[in-house]
């Protein structure tokens, strides 16, 4: 059968940003040809760049693996070659050479029958003889040598071929990474002029590798994962790597699953790094395809493996990162302080003017970005809840109220009481239920009726009383959250309630509104349904009015809370992101 190699080589695919390819290949040759031979000393991989205007124009690659010996020889003869499948080796290698290169032109000295030989020829597409062989015979030296002449990149993929020398060193450390863990033996160098770069160094000093390698399965194949932290990751991300033989295929962004996961990691007190993580398996070594940028398995498949994966890096990431739910805050927090900074610029830091708008201290814009982040959190944190609510409690005193060292500094800037109604917005904290609580102690929200005021004239005549039921809280045997509710306002009418220093809160006749936040469970539902509360349309809501204690009190769930937020919001977070 007659093959055509002009056409073997047009069909081979190699995207013109995937140029590094074909240095990949020689490299990944030399590391198998050193293997082959078992030198267990003395063994080196040596890479020269030689430049044309700053840009690569041609690559050698040199090793003293065990060479073009005869077999080899045929193997690189022959299409679709099999001889090193035990290995991984798809024969298509050299196809990708002439892709990128004009000519290849390979020196090899060898052993064969104890006798040491030497073999010259060159690969092209422009000879009849694609593979020509120039000269061939016995040597008079006794040593392996192989070089392999990547000459002429091609205009097309010398645009996308790296320039930095450092960071041709750093892909490959990444591309051959098996290789600089388990064959340390294996010197590797490469030349750019008069730089010479130690890669063995290189992945010694910026690669910290965890030999806690984990082992996984998905669907009865077999997976493990390597931990790497990269002291100058190239693309500036935490990535994951999905490998086959050795060698690295996809890559995917980490943060695109594990939310703000975007920056690098602090592994200890004086050092930040970026997480890599390497996926291994045998199913991934038979389905890569034969231009290894891809799997030919099922994009579920592949999808699950992938999810799988997330979970353990998720896990093993776990000591050093703050929690998901942390970083959501510092965001929220970040672009507050961002605002807060505009409207100082803005309009100039005045210190009566403390109690102005968020709206007039920063631009709207910015306003609705913040109430974006936090609606976006919360609505997460709904679901989050099903996994350990402690979630949803940890963004109650966070985000909903978020909490300073001082009682007097929770001012209607730093809460956001404007998820359960809009008229909560600019209120601030006037007292509790705690007499306990200090100036120097932080309230503590949960299970705790407060106090909430809008205005400073005594008596006061708005005021409301917000209750941030336990998230699933289903032992109502000591105290419920009604009769804790009730205590508070009669304390409040009868003049025992103090606020936040210490002295009485005084109230006139108004109504008091109450807002009691929980999740509505068969346990709170029997409390309701015995002191008669009137349920909403959808359920989702309670309603009561005391006429003793002229309170109307609202129970509602903090899936609801949430939906209505989002809701009213929605409009104008439309508006801005659309």
């Amino acid at each position: 059968m007659f093959v055509d190699l002009i056409g073997k080589v047009r069909n081979t695919y190699l995207p013109r940003h995937e140029s590094l390819f074909p240095l990949f290949e020689a490299v990944i040759n030399s590391f198998q040809s050193i293997e082959s031979l078992n030198n267990k000393s003395n063994s080196y991989i040596q890479i020269t760049l030689e430049r044309d205007n700053d840009l690569v124009k041609s690559i050698i690659v040199e090793d003293n693996g065990i060479g073009f010996n005869n077999s080899n020889f045929k193997s690189f003869n022959t299409v679709d070659s099999k001889y090193k499948s035990f290995k991984g080796c798809l024969g298509i290698g050299r196809f990708k050479w002439l892709k990128a290169f004009e000519n290849v032109k390979i020196e090899s000295t060898y052993m064969e029958n104890k006798i040491f030989l030497k073999r010259i020829f060159t690969f092209n597409l422009k000879n009849r003889d694609q593979i020509y062989e120039l000269s061939t015979g016995k040597w008079d030296g006794d040593i392996y040598k192989t070089v392999v002449n990547l000459e002429n990149l091609k205009n097309e993929y010398k645009e996308h071929f790296p320039i930095n020398a450092d960071e041709i060193s750093l892909k490959l450390i990444e591309h051959c990474l098996p290789y600089f863990i388990y064959r340390k033996n294996i010197s590797v160098t490469l030349k750019d002029g008069d730089n010479l770069i130690n890669l063995n160094e290189m992945f010694a000093n910026t690669m910290k590798l965890d030999r806690n390698i984990v082992k996984f399965s998905v669907k009865d194949n077999d997976f493990e994962i390597v931990h790497i932290f990269e002291a100058n990751s190239i693309i500036k991300e935490n990535i994951l790597s999905v490998c086959a033989n050795n060698r690295e295929v996809k890559t995917y962004k980490i943060s695109d699953y594990i939310t703000d996961l975007t920056a690098k990691i602090k592994i200890d007190e004086k050092e930040e790094r970026y997480y890599h993580g390497y996926i291994y398996g045998g199913i991934l070594d038979k389905n890569v395809n034969n231009e290894r940028l891809d799997f030919n398995l099922d994009s579920i498949e592949l999808e699950n493996i992938i999810d799988e994966s997330i979970k353990i890096i998720h896990d093993y990431l776990k000591k050093y990162l703050k929690p998901d739910s942390q970083n959501k805050i510092d965001k929220i927090e970040a672009t507050k302080n961002e605002c807060d900074e505009s409207a100082e610029k803005e309009n100039g830091y005045d210190e009566s003017a403390e109690k102005e708008t968020v709206i007039s201290k920063s631009s709207l814009v910015k306003y609705i970005s913040q109430r974006k982040i936090v609606l976006d959190l919360l609505k997460s944190s709904v679901t989050m809840n099903k996994n350990g609510n402690d979630i949803l409690e940890e963004y109650v005193h966070k985000v909903i109220f978020p909490l300073k060292n001082k009682l007097s500094e929770v001012t209607f800037e730093n809460h956001n009481l404007w998820l359960m109604d809009e008229k909560l917005t600019y209120y601030s904290y006037l007292g509790c239920n705690n007499a306990s609580l200090k100036e120097d102690s932080d309230i503590f929200v949960i299970n705790n009726p407060i106090c909430i005021i809008n205005e400073e004239d005594k008596p006061y005549s708005s005021l409301s009383i917000i209750y941030f039921n336990k998230p699933m809280k289903v032992d109502y045997n000591s105290i419920n959250p009604i009769d804790d509710i009730l205590k508070y306002i009669s304390d409040l009418r009868s003049g025992k309630a103090l606020d936040r220093l210490d002295r009485t809160i005084a109230v006139d006749d108004s109504i008091i509104n109450v807002y009691l936040i929980s999740d509505l469970n068969f346990e709170l539902l029997e409390i309701m349904e015995s002191r008669d509360f009137m349920i909403a349309s959808d359920k989702l809501e309670y309603s009561l009015y005391h006429r003793n204690l002229k309170a109307l009190i609202r129970v509602i769930s903090y899936d609801k809370m949430i939906q209505d937020a989002i809701s009213r919001n929605k409009v104008l977070v439309d508006k801005l992101f659309s």
